[in-house]
C-alpha cells in the first residue's frame, strides 16, 4: 500500500508543479515520474508534457464493452472478465488518450497503463507480461467501460486546481514533498538531460 500511495503522491506532484511552473523543464521531469519507465520518459519528452491535452479522447469515450470483450477473447481467451469481476482497481486515472491504475491480483498489485489511439492500443503492466495484453490491462479496460465515473479525470482535477490561488497550490505541493521527500529531487532541472535519444534507453 505504501507503493500505491507514493505513486499517487508523485502523480499529484506532477499536476501541481505543472500548474505552478508551466514553462519549465520540470514538467518533463515530473511526467517521467508519473509513468515509471524510461520508454515513457522518452515519450513524454517528445510530446512536451506542458502542452498535453488532458481532455479525454473520443477513442476512449467511444470504447464499448463489446470491443473490450473481443480483446479479452484474443488476448486472454476470455478469462479477464471473470478476473475483473473478482479484482479491485485502485486509483484509476484517465487523461487524454491514456488511462492507468493499480490492479489488485491476490496479494499483489500491479501498475497498469493503457494508451488508446485510433487504430492501436498499447498496454504496459508492471506484472512483466511483454508478449501480449495481460489480464490486468484488460481488467482496467473493463473498469473503464463498466464504470468510468470511478476514474479520476485529470482534466477535471486540473480545473479545480486552477481555481486555487498560488498559496494553496504551494501548500498542496509542500504536503506532497513532506509525504515523500524524494519528490524534492524532481525540482532539480539538471536531473535529466535536455533530450533523450533511443540510444539512452
Amino acid at each position: 500500500m505504501q507503493q500505491v500511495a507514493r505513486q499517487r503522491g508523485r502523480f499529484y506532484f506532477l499536476i501541481v508543479a505543472a500548474l505552478l511552473l508551466p514553462n519549465c523543464k520540470i514538467c518533463v521531469i515530473l511526467g517521467a515520474v508519473a509513468v515509471f519507465s524510461l520508454r515513457q520518459i522518452y515519450i513524454f519528452c517528445k510530446m512536451e508534457l506542458m502542452h498535453t491535452n488532458y481532455e479525454i479522447s473520443p477513442h476512449l469515450r467511444g470504447m464499448t464493452h463489446e470491443q473490450v470483450s473481443q480483446l479479452d477473447q484474443r488476448a486472454t481467451e476470455g478469462t479477464s472478465w471473470e478476473f475483473y469481476c473478482g479484482s479491485y482497481i485502485h486509483h484509476p486515472t484517465v487523461f487524454g488518450h491514456k488511462m492507468s491504475g493499480m490492479v489488485q491480483d491476490a496479494a499483489d498489485e500491479f501498475f497498469t497503463e493503457i494508451r488508446v489511439d485510433k487504430d492501436k492500443l498499447v498496454a504496459y503492466c508492471s506484472c512483466g507480461e511483454h508478449n501480449s495484453v495481460c489480464k490486468h490491462a484488460v481488467a482496467l479496460l473493463y473498469g473503464w467501460v463498466e464504470d468510468n465515473d470511478g476514474f479520476m479525470n485529470v482534466a477535471d482535477t486540473l480545473d479545480r486546481l486552477r481555481r486555487k490561488d498560488k498559496d494553496d497550490l504551494l501548500e498542496i505541493l509542500g504536503r506532497v514533498i513532506m509525504f515523500d521527500s524524494r519528490n524534492l529531487n524532481f525540482i532539480d532541472e539538471d536531473a535529466m538531460p535536455d533530450e533523450l535519444t533511443e540510444e539512452d534507453l
